[in-house]
């Protein structure tokens, strides 16, 4: 049985309630996602219209199956996984983590959408299925040690690899390291590494990387300081980008703050103003790359060119990923709702977002 998100949830009550004989039909059970443990909904709420709202920790449902579940599978017949993502926007990896043990337990990379839809049979998350199954399958030997220790969810033998010589990864490593840290609940740390490291008073990249995990934090539990620190790294960044007059990296910046604007101080003023600077860094890049594309949605929404902004990010959508979609939606929903002062699930833009980045 593989099951994602709150489908997870289903196959738990499903097996409580299966008769002892059926079950050992069941070999193996592996939970991509899902929150076992507990769903903070104030995020959720805004992105989802509330249906999330029951799966509080002490709610009912989640008190229920965590009850359930201990009694009855302390020591399953079967084989079973609670597996996260590194970079789920949506499910903690402690609520999918803690309500089991920790052998039970696994990370692999990618955001909660992407990492259940492989693009290749060589894919993390499929060699990790296969892995499981088997019990003896070995990742591809193309996939360097961190990779496949981040697929694993092996993300201790990353940090202990990595962080030793944080000060002279590259970008990539870099990433690896970071993401290692926040699976294994280090985000402070995290954020300290990425502050610390060379690349970060000078790339604007690693900048932004450091900026986008206070937003992340942000959006999460919508504490001003998260906003605030984020807002702080995208100005540097922005600065920084400015100097190296690097196009792409102006408008991926500006359109944060624009958003930031928005959501932390309701500045609708600096909102329009920065929505401006990333129009005016896109008209100099030459490529209609994914992202900028999806700049041009997003800054036309902030000008109120809602069908231009429709456009743009219709194109958008034609060349995104899961992860991607995930992303811009969250971006242009969470704005235009704050803008519009609507969740209607029947607005047009909203119909729209729904049907070019859900379904």
């Amino acid at each position: 049985l593989l099951a994602h998100g709150t489908g997870g949830l289903v196959v738990q009550k499903a097996l409580l309630e299966l008769d002892e004989k059926r079950l050992l039909d069941i070999t193996h059970v592996l939970f991509f996602g899902t929150p076992s443990g507990e769903l903070k909904s104030n995020y959720l709420e805004r992105i989802f219209n509330k249906k999330y709202r029951d799966l509080d920790a002490n709610g009912a449902l989640i008190t229920s199956l965590r009850d359930g579940w201990n009694k009855r599978f302390k020591n399953p017949s079967f084989n079973f996984k609670s597996i996260a993502a590194i970079r789920d926007e949506f499910v903690p990896s402690a609520s999918s983590f803690d309500p089991f043990q920790e052998e039970e337990t696994l990370m692999v990379s990618g955001s909660h959408f992407s990492m259940i839809k492989p693009k290749s049979p060589d894919d993390e998350s499929v060699l990790l299925i296969k892995n499981l199954l088997t019990e003896g399958m070995q990742l591809e030997e193309t996939t360097n040690d961190e990779d496949k220790n981040l697929a694993l969810g092996q993300y201790e033998q990353v940090v202990e690899e990595l962080l030793p010589q944080s000060q002279n990864l590259d970008k990539r490593g870099l990433e690896q390291l970071v993401y290692a840290l926040e699976a294994l609940g280090k985000s402070t740390q995290a954020i300290v590494v990425l502050n610390e490291h060379p690349l970060s008073k000078n790339d604007s990249d690693v900048m932004g990387v450091l900026a986008g995990r206070f937003k992340r934090s942000y959006l999460k539990e919508f504490k001003k300081e998260y906003g605030k620190l984020a807002f702080k790294y995208y100005s540097k960044a922005l600065a920084l980008a400015q100097t190296n007059t690097d196009c792409r990296q102006i408008y991926y910046h500006s359109i944060n703050l624009a958003f930031l604007s928005l959501l932390i101080n309701d500045d609708h003023g600096n909102m329009q103003k920065y929505a401006h600077m990333a129009l005016a860094s896109c008209d100099e890049d030459n490529f209609d790359s994914l992202w900028k594309l999806a700049t041009l949605g997003e800054a036309n929404l902030y000008l109120g060119n809602f069908d231009l902004s429709k456009n743009f990010y219709s194109k958008a959508a034609v060349m995104a990923g899961p992860r991607e979609k995930i992303s811009i939606y969250t971006n242009a929903y969470t704005a235009y709702t704050v803008l519009m002062e609507t969740d209607n699930p029947k607005d047009p833009f909203i119909e729209f977002l729904k049907n070019n980045f859900l379904l």
